[in-house]
């Protein structure tokens, strides 16, 4: 990851090393080509989902350039985020919450509290347990484990 720079030059060099001009990189979106020109001039900050759906052109058509589309939403002054912790993710089975999880509409704090509301319904957790979960990012990890030792002995 570079210094923090704008999102004009990070699609200049998207398109720099793809070789795409930019109709080539608005057809990855597809989004329009006068989206990727404002982009580029700084004219206009890139809406969310349009530019999410540049960056998984990006990433699909071009895996390597993969830090470059993550980037993208760091510049455009969206938060950066990391996928849920793998212990969370593989529990869940409704699509519904890993897409709140990933929508960066939704102000973080409040992803959080609808995510621990439906892991605390989806596991029955006591009034404590869900104190615990709220309390802490990895709370949901010391929790798993307490469990685990609890049914183990």
């Amino acid at each position: 990851m570079h210094p923090a720079r704008d999102v004009g030059t990070i699609l200049n060099e998207i398109r720099t090393r793809t070789g795409l001009d930019k109709q080539g990189l608005a057809r990855l979106g597809p989004v329009h080509p006068s989206l990727i020109s404002r982009w580029t001039a700084g004219k206009t900050r890139p809406d969310y989902e349009r530019l999410r759906l540049v960056a998984d052109g990006v990433r699909r058509q071009h895996p390597d350039l993969a830090d470059l589309a993550d980037e993208l939403f760091t510049a455009a002054g969206y938060s950066n985020q990391p996928e849920p912790p793998d212990l969370v993710r593989e529990n869940w089975s409704d699509a519904a919450v890993r897409e709140i999880w990933r929508n960066r509409r939704i102000p973080a704090a409040e992803r959080e509290s609808l995510i621990v509301e439906y892991l605390a319904a989806a596991a029955g957790l006591t009034d404590r347990e869900r104190e615990v979960l709220r309390a802490s990012p990895s709370a949901f990890r010391r929790l798993v484990e307490e469990r685990g030792k609890v049914q183990q002995g």
